[in-house]
């Protein structure tokens, strides 16, 4: 499981999920009938994987291919119209529309420009231009980049690599720690961005 990958259940290809079932069933085999050889199982295994390898390689050099597999993505709203052949044709009513809608903090069907149902089975929406949130960039305001939070301290214990990769080291940690008057084992969380923003939780006593 491991070597096909970190897609979660919900994104996996119909043949990631065909050979996830095979897998199960191919891995008991030997345990629930002692007189099949061990080699046979492990032989399948190997096969079956292998198959799949093949198949996400020519899925990601044939288009085609990847299209028959994997589906292509069916536009459900388009232009803020339902598009209603396609909500057929991909067996979603109304309701289950309106309930990922809401789902997604979308509380009116006018907000949405369209709706997609991609290849993985989840459903993506544009907003309109006039329904979509105001950024920085709208109002003519330059903000500096955070980044990313690094989890430099989680219960007590110091990740080097994530205080490393934000370009701190522990001297600055225990300085920080001096100036907030906490000890290392009272971190519940320490947190820093890439832009110096600095987050920390305390254990509660």
């Amino acid at each position: 499981m491991k070597l096909l990958g970190k897609r979660q259940a919900g994104e996996m290809r119909l043949s990631e999920l065909i050979t996830t079932f095979l897998i199960s069933e191919l891995a008991t085999t030997p345990i629930l009938d002692s007189e099949i050889p061990a080699y046979i199982p492990i032989s399948a295994l190997i096969t079956i994987l292998s198959l799949e390898f093949i198949t996400s390689f020519l899925i990601l050099k044939i288009p085609f291919l990847r299209e028959f597999i994997e589906g292509k993505p069916s536009a459900l709203i388009s232009c803020g119209r339902l598009n209603k052949a396609e909500l057929r044709r991909s067996r979603i009513s109304v309701d289950e529309l309106l309930s990922e809608m809401r789902l997604q903090g979308i509380s009116e069907p006018e907000e949405i420009y369209s709706a997609t149902l991609e290849s993985n089975g989840k459903m993506s929406f544009i907003l309109k231009t006039d329904a979509r949130p105001l950024t920085f960039s709208d109002l003519g305001i330059t903000c500096p980049e955070d980044g990313v939070a690094h989890a430099v301290v989680t219960a007590g214990r110091i990740d080097m690599e994530e205080l490393r990769s934000c370009g701190r080291d522990e001297r600055w940690l225990n300085s920080l720690l001096k100036q907030k008057n906490a000890a290392l084992s009272d971190v519940l969380l320490c947190t820093v961005t890439d832009g110096g923003r600095v987050f920390i939780s305390l254990e509660s006593k």
